[in-house]
């Protein structure tokens, strides 16, 4: 029997964001008092990975891309690929100077010299984001945690930062590949996949991989189902001497956790390692 021919879904548009982009705030869940209200967007925090938003009471607060719905954005014509007919979105080179990252509906690209006009997309707004793109953060289509893997175990010395938030994905294999490159590179400097719900066993790994990374000084994972999941990754930490930087905020640590990392605090203090630069724990219990 003949296979039927695989239909590809048809894509519309891309929607870019930009400063003054009319916004609806949905799926809060520590503060769902703000879900259906609307505002509009400032900038783009390329360390936290997230928007800007001022609410029409005035009121300004920071919000991941997946609590937003836009109003009234501006939308791309979408392109297709004239082989398979699947759709492609914009698409950017492969050089360090010029990096694209799509998904979910948004488009994303960079320029080095920040040429932002009118007509300018959701990423970047900062030298720093700038700065982060050029190094390998973002990459356009294919899995990125397997790109990033590959990257970390040839030690590319313009891989800094591994991003991997949603809508790119980080799940039990990811992490686990993910760890075991971060354990031979003595390159790259940061972990950002913030948004996922972790399991155990992913905690379990990337506390294992601590004590054996020499050069990761940022470290910010999970969601706000972490919660005690975030001992087993703090058990570990006392053993690490790189790591200078945890963002924890909106991760629904416990208290358990927190007497957890506050050991942990401890012990790297005992062994004379050099105290945390930044530690951000707003939006826990």
């Amino acid at each position: 029997m003949a296979t039927p021919p695989q239909i590809q879904p048809k894509l519309k548009g891309v929607i870019k964001l930009g400063p003054g982009v009319r916004v609806k705030v949905v799926g809060l869940q520590n503060s769902q008092e703000l879900n259906g209200q609307e505002g509009t967007l400032l900038q783009f925090d390329a360390t936290k990975m997230r928007w800007g938003v001022e609410l029409e009471s005035g009121k300004k607060i920071s919000l991941k891309m997946n609590n937003l719905t836009p109003l009234g954005a501006q939308v791309s014509d979408a392109t297709v690929d004239d082989a398979t007919g699947a759709p492609k979105p914009a698409v950017a080179s492969e050089s360090a100077e010029e990096q694209t990252s799509t998904g979910a509906g948004y488009s994303s690209q960079a320029s080095p010299q920040l040429n932002l006009g009118s007509d300018w997309p959701v990423l970047p707004t900062s030298d720093e984001a700038t700065a982060k793109i050029k190094s390998g953060c973002w990459f356009d289509g294919g899995s990125a945690a397997k790109r990033f893997t590959k990257n970390l175990l040839e030690n590319d010395p313009k891989l800094l930062s591994v991003v991997l938030v949603p809508p790119k994905r980080f799940n039990e294999e990811d992490v686990r590949e993910i760890c075991e490159a971060l354990e031979v590179n003595n390159v790259c400097q940061e972990l950002i996949a913030s948004g996922h719900s972790l399991s155990e066993d992913s905690c379990k790994r990337l506390g294992a991989m601590l004590p054996k990374t020499t050069s990761l000084q940022l470290l910010s994972v999970g969601d706000s189902s972490l919660g005690d999941k975030a001992s087993f990754i703090f058990a570990e930490l006392a053993k690490n001497s790189s790591v200078t930087s945890l963002d924890l905020e909106q991760k629904g640590l416990t208290p358990s956790a927190g007497r957890a990392l506050a050991s942990a605090l401890e012990a790297r203090g005992s062994n004379h390692v050099p105290r945390l630069a930044s530690l951000r724990l707003s939006g826990n219990r």
